[in-house]
């Protein structure tokens, strides 16, 4: 009886602290390289920080640790220039293909990953829009402006749906690390406007994450330009007002 009590308590208290791990683990198995060194290293907003290196054996390696915040965690192999992309979390993360097809590679254990990847392998008109630039290239070539506005307004279209592909896609991940990596992306993207209401929302679910930190830093950089250039504007009005005036004092004498 006393052993069902405490197995009980330790149901409850996993429940209550989601129980999880405090330290990745991942492990690869990679064919076409044998030896060599793998890199790993975070992808932060600044560009990437090395993190640890270890050494390919029989095609097998393994690195040991534990994050803080759950992140964009980048390995490349030292043979090869395209690198392995993924969400690192504390948790048993087997990595495993070609390494002359990394694009191909298998990825498990991460659920942010994931998540991300399906988001991104769920973007509409990718092909649509790789065909219209293709197009746009032509007609630029012979200087066909007609062919150039069409496929410019047949772009934007299809940008807009993707757009608005993003931003479903970050407000149902504002709650993960997954929706603010994909909101730095897009912020090419989306209105000011947009940006600000998911920065607050990022500042509510994730306020410590380091993503959010960065996307809350830049979003007080753009105030502040605005502010800025508010100002200036304001100032140049005084101006003409101040140039008009005297001009009528002049006109009047």
């Amino acid at each position: 009886m006393k052993n069902l009590f405490f197995a009980g308590l330790i149901i409850s208290v996993c429940m209550f602290s989601s129980c999880s791990s405090k330290e990745y683990k991942i492990n690869g198995q990679v064919e076409n390289d044998a030896t060599g060194q793998v890199f790993l290293s975070k992808l932060t907003f600044e560009g990437l920080e090395p993190i640890d290196t270890v050494r390919l054996v029989d095609g097998a390696f393994t690195f040991k640790g534990s994050v803080d915040f759950p992140q964009m965690y980048v390995i490349f192999f030292e043979k090869k220039q395209e690198p392995v992309i993924f969400f690192l979390e504390n948790s048993n993360i087997n990595i495993s293909g070609k390494t002359d097809n990394l694009s191909d590679i298998e990825i498990k254990g991460s659920k942010l990953n994931d998540i991300y990847y399906r988001i991104i392998k769920e973007i509409p008109h990718q092909d649509e829009m790789e065909k219209l630039q293709k197009s746009y290239f032509e007609a630029q070539s012979v200087n066909d402006q007609t062919a150039m506005s069409s496929i410019i307004a047949d772009s934007e279209i299809l940008m807009e749906n993707i757009k608005n592909y993003y931003m479903k896609a970050i407000r149902e991940n504002v709650d993960n690390p997954v929706g603010a990596y994909i909101l730095a992306q897009a912020l090419q993207m989306i209105t000011f406007e947009e940006f600000e209401e998911i920065a607050e929302l990022l500042n509510v679910y994730l306020p410590e994450h380091p993503y959010t930190v960065g996307i809350t830093e830049y979003l007080n950089m753009m105030i502040q330009q605005q502010k800025f250039y508010e100002q200036m504007m304001r100032e140049q009005e005084m101006d003409d007002e101040m140039d008009d005036d005297e001009l009528w004092n002049e006109i009047l004498k």
